[in-house]
């Protein structure tokens, strides 16, 4: 596990602020729309669906676990509220840049097997990690058209024994149409030990 220093609110905030920063220069630069059709956007847009999730029963297990997650999003404009992100915002560039700012909540770990949070009965008497909200700060930049470089930093705001993740990954488009999506992502996780 790799260390690193302990984030205070004025980094998440400072990060908060010029991300936003970034999006507002985005945005008065656009000719075709005015800044509120960017913002608000001409609709609301619903989606729902199922995402996989397999990944290891917590972070360095040897066991891994698999869910299948409803998934419920509502946009309209760079706001989103997302059953599995949280609230935020986010903006695509048309130089294939995305950048997005959201507040979410981790389950935190158990100390046994669990169906519904990570955890294995090997951290028996570790104790569990509880909850915590977070601010998750993604990025990718699309270097081919079926290719996207990703990272992503999820900062604990809350929750005493949660430390910080961090991923950086590749994202491929298997499959895209007008009515679906199919992507593979490969990532490589580091986090800060608490």
């Amino acid at each position: 596990m790799i260390m690193f220093e302990t984030t205070s609110i004025r980094k998440i905030l400072g990060t908060s602020l010029a991300l936003n920063a970034a999006l507002a220069c985005s945005q008065a630069s656009a000719q075709e729309k005015t800044a509120p059709d960017i913002i608000w956007g001409d609709e609301a847009q619903v989606s729902a669906g199922f995402a996989l999730h397999a990944a290891p029963r917590y972070m360095g297990a040897k066991g891994s676990q698999g869910h299948l997650l409803p998934s419920v999003t509502l946009q309209r404009g760079i706001f989103f509220a997302d059953s599995l992100k949280g609230v935020g915002v986010q903006h695509q560039f048309d130089n294939g840049f995305s950048a997005s700012l959201s507040v979410g909540y981790d389950f935190g770990r158990a100390d046994g097997d669990s169906k519904y949070r990570n955890g294995s009965d090997d951290l028996k008497g570790m104790g569990e990690v509880g909850g915590a909200t977070v601010v998750d700060i993604n990025l990718a930049q699309q270097v081919l058209p079926w290719l996207a470089i990703t990272a992503d930093a999820e900062l604990r705001t809350g929750g005493y024994k949660r430390g910080n993740r961090y991923q950086f990954g590749l994202l491929s488009t298997l499959h895209h149409n007008d009515a679906d999506t199919v992507t593979l992502g490969v990532n490589a996780h580091s986090g800060q030990a608490r």
